[in-house]
């Protein structure tokens, strides 16, 4: 990326608003900048320019920390790099950064000014090597920073709470940090965007549906079941309908769904029948521990965290958003 291919993009970007004039002496800042005026009318406006090579999160988090010492309202502080993920491009417009790449996609939001143009295929997309943040093990990190977003921890805290090794828990929340969700200073790491993180987590979350069966149970009221539950010492967590009327109740479901280690203890105490159509009762048997952290304990009942609860109701179709929304924010409250 050099100085005629950002005036190349800038200007093909511009110049229908008005003439391009550039200030030929750069700005000293992190990589490189620019600094132009662009007439509009009668009125001139002063755009400093700043680029970088690589438009991350973690990159343009930096950035908003510079804007931070720039006082004058009345330049336009644009930031410039040869591509912006769609993380990235969703985090400049929550903090108010204007950003172009150098295939004419932009968002510029200033005094009197709104540019918000986006599709055209980008000629300098960047194919990163990324860790999968939700993976089963990455995900332990993930989960175990979501249920304290305001502490900090120590990689070796990080790394004991989550069950993970230390390079594991480094290589995870060094991705986490590239991807503008966390920060690591003098030993401390930190959530800085817990919503964010969880709202990538939740739309790339997939119940397991092989692992859910159904059964019959002559139990028909759910007070039945929860009744037999209540004496069972097996292990098992009530998730879905059944769990959210424990700790948010929002809509009135009948079926009962629970993650277990122990599937013939359930069958066993709830007399359940297999059955492909017109279940009561769906057992999902555990194959990711993480799913049973923190469960909670509830009159009497076995409950998974408020975390998992909205994970497995994100997507569920019958009024699963809804549940998962008022769990949010009666009990995340991120």
């Amino acid at each position: 990326m050099n100085d005629d291919e950002i005036r190349s993009a800038v200007e093909g970007l511009l110049t229908n608003l008005g003439k391009v004039v550039w200030d030929e002496e750069k700005h000293d800042r992190k990589e490189g900048g620019l600094s132009a005026v662009i007439g509009f009318g009668d009125s001139m406006r002063r755009i400093d320019i700043e680029y970088v090579s690589n438009g991350s999160p973690k990159a343009i988090n930096e950035f908003a920390g510079r804007l931070l010492d720039r006082t004058d309202k009345d330049v336009l502080n644009l930031l410039v790099a040869p591509f912006f993920s769609k993380r990235g491009l969703d985090l400049c417009k929550r903090k108010g950064i204007s950003c172009m790449d150098l295939s004419g996609n932009a968002y510029i939001r200033s005094v009197s000014l709104l540019i918000d143009r986006q599709g055209r295929e980008n000629r300098f997309k960047v194919v990163r090597k990324q860790v999968n943040l939700f993976s089963k093990k990455s995900s332990w990190v993930v989960r175990t920073l979501l249920s304290s977003p305001q502490r900090g921890w120590t990689m070796k805290e990080m790394s004991d709470a989550s069950g993970v090794s230390l390079a594991q828990a480094f290589k995870v929340t060094d991705a986490l940090q590239e991807e503008g969700f966390l920060v690591k200073e003098r030993g401390d790491i930190r959530l800085t965007d817990p919503s964010g993180l969880l709202d990538s987590w939740a739309s790339s979350y997939q119940l397991d549906k092989d692992a859910v069966v159904g059964y019959y149970s002559p139990l028909k009221e759910k007070e039945q079941v929860f009744e037999r539950l209540r004496r069972y010492d097996g292990d098992y967590a009530l998730t879905m309908g059944a769990g959210a009327g424990m700790v948010a109740p929002a809509v009135r479901s009948t079926d009962v769904y629970m993650y277990t280690k122990d599937v013939d203890g359930i069958k066993g105490v709830l007399d359940l029948v297999p059955v492909e159509f017109g279940g009561n009762v769906y057992v999902i048997e555990v194959g990711d521990e993480g799913k049973m952290r923190d469960v909670q304990e509830i009159d009497g009942l076995r409950v998974v965290s408020d975390l998992q609860l909205y994970l497995d109701l994100f997507k569920y179709p019958q009024r699963g958003r809804e549940q998962a929304d008022m769990i949010r924010a009666r009990r995340l409250k991120f």
